[in-house]
């Protein structure tokens, strides 16, 4: 097992804290996590907008389905915790205190020692560089939607196993220990994507209909230089 923080299954992690934040950019949870001793964090930011054609819109469809998926994305962290059952009872009880009451309300449902819970951790790399970065760093998601990126600690020993046959809606990457399945598994597309590996400045955009994110060809596990530290 590597001593360093590593693209996919990182044994053992922790989070350090789960906060609400307020900002001029809007509202937020910020999720901060400690894999191989170096700190991750991420902003699950409540939409204000969406974009539509390249350009902000206040599309009220749109807006609302991405508002749910951070809402989604929210509640996975704190299922990892509590537990799915949990969490929809406390939203079925919290129908109207809005995201800040949302937040804040499981914030005070987590147990008093969720800090030295052990946790497994799914990191990937940025979509793209940041501004005044050459290339692409490892990461936590900023969502939820391509599969799940943090739960209880199942323990060392997962065996990676990567179908690269696998079609676009197929599982192609997931861990396997003693005929079990760890809950963390990623599509052929998402291996193919540049999720799976650092890039540099230039992304080849995907053509094909339906398509918002390039593909590309998958690379090797990082090393401890793909940290952005």
């Amino acid at each position: 097992m590597s001593d360093y923080p590593r693209f996919g299954l990182n044994s053992g992690a922790s989070v350090k804290e789960i906060s609400y934040q307020k900002s001029e950019y809007g509202e937020s949870v910020r999720l901060t996590c400690l894999v191989k001793g170096k700190e991750f964090w991420q902003y699950y930011n409540l939409p204000t907008h969406v974009y539509v054609d390249g350009k902000k819109s206040q599309d009220k469809k749109k807006l609302k389905e991405a508002q749910l998926q951070t809402k989604a994305d929210i509640k996975s962290i704190f299922e990892a915790f509590l537990g799915k059952p949990a969490v929809e009872m406390f939203e079925t009880h919290n129908q109207s205190v809005g995201f800040k009451g949302f937040a804040e309300g499981l914030i005070k449902e987590l147990p008093e020692d969720y800090m030295d819970t052990a946790m497994d951790i799914f990191l990937h790399y940025q979509w793209k560089p940041r501004k005044g970065q050459t290339r692409t760093f490892l990461e936590l998601p900023k969502s939820a939607k391509h599969g799940a990126f943090i739960c209880p600690s199942k323990g060392e020993g997962w065996e990676k196993s990567h179908d690269e046959s696998a079609g676009d809606d197929d599982v192609a990457l997931k861990y396997l220990k003693g005929g079990r399945e760890h809950p963390f598994k990623r599509t052929g597309w998402y291996m193919g994507s540049n999720f799976s590996h650092k890039t540099g400045e230039e992304v080849v955009e995907d053509q094909r209909p339906n398509r918002q994110e390039p593909e590309t060809p998958a690379a090797p596990a990082a090393e401890d230089d793909d940290l952005p530290f």
